[in-house]
């Protein structure tokens, strides 16, 4: 902050005898303010400026340093602009001010003021780098990007010492993608000013987004070491150390935030991610509730704490804040909510005499699990129409009860409400005691299960299906997914096996080139119909979770159920048995990313049913 040495002139309106009591009283309160000022004691500062301009109203630097510290102090900002203005008013002629100005206008996000300001400023000091700089932050807060980059350009020129410039370029460039010249300029702005923590946070986030994570974990260390009280460089750490799996350490970082400020709700919500990987759920639940008390309307902690809700078992809660999904924006990446002039039904209201449509809303494996419920609608006195994937509208057909199924941007019927699937628990009051049809409720087509019986041939040794990876897309396919190769050495030879998925990734492919031994159907399934009849003709399906693992489960068929140590909240937790199908085994990892034990248990059992066959 600049302080003025020049004094200026009161107004001639008392006598010689009180102009200079008044002077002196003025002097005396104005040097007493500069004196805090450079002592930075920035309340008494701005307490005798006031007092001096109570005698003086017409005093520049009384006003443009009063201010300055409305707006920094006690962020009062309006009353900051009316100071700035009437200076302005006594001496157009200073840059200074009108950057400053700009300023504070862009605290009250003016942005078309600020830029004026800045504008002015610069007509007066063409080569003033601040001004520069900041007039390229109000046209990146209007979209002018092109103008922005000039900005910084031109403050750059103008200052070459100046590091900000350096570092708001950078940030453009990260969002425009052009990440090898955001690095330079991140680079050249910690050069120099290597205490610049945004900067080294910055960089840490960049290298973090292209997955190069040591040198992340460095730049983010280093933010650290120069602010030990920057609680965004732990929150970017932990996050960084939950892609490395390292969640102790993820814990103690999110954990030192919360330290520095106890009451940000996002870092409460990371912190619940972390024990929710973990599998500590209550721990998980009491960071995901003070996240949403601090932030009463964040989707993502009431949709996280809805997944840890239903994992414990907890389902009266955790349908109720299932319903946040559709303001998540995870669920929003997959599935977009539909909107319909069709009043919502969530069992508030009798179905009798009335028709409702149930439409599928995420993946094929929560469209075959949850349509289950359709009967029980229809058994309201409903008329169902239950709309679905294409490829499972025949399958679903196989259902019991009396509804109409049809496919995804099919013509829809009239209808009075309208529910998605995975709302029908909520509507239903289902708990895990009254799970409907985990006997399974779904049947194969004779005719398909005729054809395959011709393709298979005679049945020589017993016939394991088996899925190793679901959709890419899942968030959380680098768990619940593995390479085919891995599962081969625990898989006796007395077997035939059969590969149950229509999409198989490129390393399994290369895999079945070389074990012929396995059997690649992936041609023949055209829909879910004829991976129900090949289903039919195994003694045991061995997958992954995924859409397979529910369509087995729901034909009743013996089923094994290879799960990640944190699995989707429908498994629960630590059970061995599916609440949703009786023909369901879950076998988890005992460790993080580490099928071991699930392989050898998966081999043991095989062995133990040839021996028992034997």
């Amino acid at each position: 902050m600049t302080i003025p040495n020049e004094g200026h002139e009161l107004s001639a309106q008392s006598s010689p005898a009180q102009d200079t009591v008044l002077i002196s009283s003025f002097t005396n309160y104005f040097n007493q303010g500069i004196s805090f000022l450079q002592n930075n004691d920035y309340l008494n500062a701005l307490a005798n400026l006031k007092e001096a301009l109570q005698i003086n109203p017409n005093h520049f630097d009384a006003l443009q340093l009063s201010g300055l510290l409305e707006s920094q102090l006690n962020n009062n900002n309006e009353q900051a602009i009316v100071l700035f203005l009437k200076a302005l008013e006594i001496n157009q002629s200073n840059p200074h001010v009108y950057n400053n100005c700009g300023l504070v206008y862009e605290k009250l996000e003016d942005w078309k003021s600020a830029g004026d300001c800045y504008l002015k400023a610069l007509i007066l000091k063409p080569d003033f780098a601040q001004a520069h700089n900041n007039f390229a932050g109000v046209q990146r807060q209007l979209h002018n990007t092109e103008q922005a980059l000039a900005s910084y350009d031109l403050a750059i020129q103008f200052d070459q010492k100046f590091a900000d410039p350096h570092y708001n370029k950078a940030n453009v460039l990260r969002e425009l993608r052009q990440l090898d010249q955001a690095y330079l300029h991140y680079k050249l702005a910690i050069e120099l000013n290597p205490l610049f923590s945004q900067a080294f946070l910055n960089l840490g986030l960049l290298l973090s987004e292209v997955q190069k994570y040591p040198e992340a974990l460095d730049f983010f260390n280093q933010a650290i070491a120069i602010n030990p009280n920057y609680v965004e460089a732990f929150n970017n750490k932990g996050n960084l150390l939950q892609k490395l799996n390292q969640f102790d350490s993820a814990v103690d970082c999110y954990q030192n935030a919360l330290r520095l400020n106890p009451n940000l709700a996002q870092i409460h919500n990371n912190l619940g991610n972390v024990f929710h990987r973990l599998n500590r759920l209550e721990e998980a639940s009491d960071h995901y509730e003070q996240a949403i008390t601090l932030s009463p309307d964040f989707a993502e902690a009431h949709w996280n704490n809805a997944l840890a809700l239903l994992m414990r078992g907890e389902f009266t809660k955790g349908w109720k804040e299932f319903e946040w999904r559709w303001q998540s924006d995870y669920v929003n990446r997959f599935a977009k909510k539909r909107t319909f002039t069709e009043k919502l039904w969530l069992g508030d209201s009798s179905l009798f005499g009335k028709r409702i449509l149930l439409h599928s809303e995420q993946g094929l494996g929560d469209t075959i699990q949850f349509a289950r419920f359709a009967p029980f609608i229809s058994n309201l006195g409903a008329e169902v129409t239950l709309e679905v994937q294409p490829s499972l509208v025949e399958i679903l057909k196989t259902l019991p009860g009396n509804f109409t199924v049809i496919p995804v941007g099919a013509a829809l019927p009239s209808f009075d409400f309208q529910c998605p699937l995975l709302s029908l628990p909520l509507a239903l009051n289902i708990q895990t005691t009254n799970i409907p049809l985990a006997q399974g409720y779904l049947k194969t087509d004779p005719a398909l299960v005729n054809v395959w019986l011709k393709r298979l041939g005679p049945k020589t040794k017993p016939r394991i299906g088996i899925v190793c990876s679901g959709s890419q897309e899942h968030t959380n396919d680098f768990s619940r997914s593995y390479a085919l190769k891995t599962l081969l050495p625990y898989l006796p030879d007395s077997f035939e096996y059969h590969i149950l998925q229509k999409e198989i990734r490129d390393i399994d492919l290369n895999t079945l080139e070389e074990h012929p031994h396995f059997y690649n159907h992936a041609a023949q399934l055209s829909d879910f119909t004829q991976t129900a009849a090949l289903i039919d003709h195994m003694d045991l399906v061995i997958t992954v979770d995924t859409s397979v693992a529910h369509l087995s489960g729901a034909l009743a068929k013996e089923t094994w159920v290879l799960l990640p140590f944190r699995s989707d909240w429908r498994w629960l937790t630590h059970q061995s048995n599916s609440l949703w199908y009786k023909s369901i085994q879950l076998v988890r990892q005992n460790q993080i990313d580490n099928w071991n034990n699930v392989f050898e248990w998966v081999n043991s059992r095989l062995l133990a049913k040839l021996n028992s066959n034997g």
